[in-house]
């Protein structure tokens, strides 16, 4: 007796969709879904993000909308929150998009103190590979501003495991918020 080519089919489908599931980037393209800062939390934590204080950090809320707010009034302190998303060496590239806003902001003596969102990638041992990436930054007071940065496949080292995303004020003086923190890579 053969089986009904209903079930053969149901079968299939079931067989079919662990596949679907084990798929790493999410049908929307971004892998860091916490970016946008809209999950609750206890005051001072910040859900998929590791913060270098214990103060300095809030999730603000406005207008329906949550984000991040990094508060530093000590120029040799660096506030930093770390997101770590995992890559694939073989992408042909990965797209990081975020909205900054930052009032009061005095830049320390080097170029990277300032706000920013600064990528890197690190390899199975969890130290930093390959060459510096070029950061998401703001270097003067403003509104929102929407900043995109592409780093095409070959930037992504071999023995690349994951992109680390650290957003904050290194020793610079301000205020920081950021939301809509985006990683959307290019298999």
């Amino acid at each position: 007796m053969h089986p009904h080519p209903l079930t053969l089919l149901f079968l299939l489908a079931a067989a079919a969709a662990p596949l679907a599931a084990a798929d790493p980037v999410p049908a929307d393209g971004n892998l860091l879904p916490q970016g946008a800062f809209e999950e609750a939390a206890p005051a001072g934590s910040v859900p998929g993000w590791t913060l270098s204080a214990k103060d300095g950090f809030t999730v603000a809320e406005g207008e329906g909308k949550h984000w991040l707010r990094i508060e530093n009034r000590e120029p040799a302190r660096a506030l930093t929150a770390t997101a770590r998303v995992a890559v694939d060496p073989t992408w042909a590239g990965v797209a990081v998009t975020a909205r900054l806003r930052v009032q009061g902001l005095v830049k320390g003596d080097a170029v990277w103190h300032t706000a920013r969102v600064a990528p890197y990638f690190e390899g199975p041992d969890h130290k930093r590979i390959g060459d510096p990436l070029p950061a998401l930054q703001v270097d003067q007071d403003g509104d929102w501003v929407q900043l995109k940065k592409w780093y095409s496949g070959d930037r992504i080292p071999a023995n690349a495991v994951s992109m680390v995303l650290q957003v904050g004020l290194s020793n610079a003086v301000g205020v920081l918020e950021v939301d809509d923190i985006t990683v959307v890579p290019k298999p």
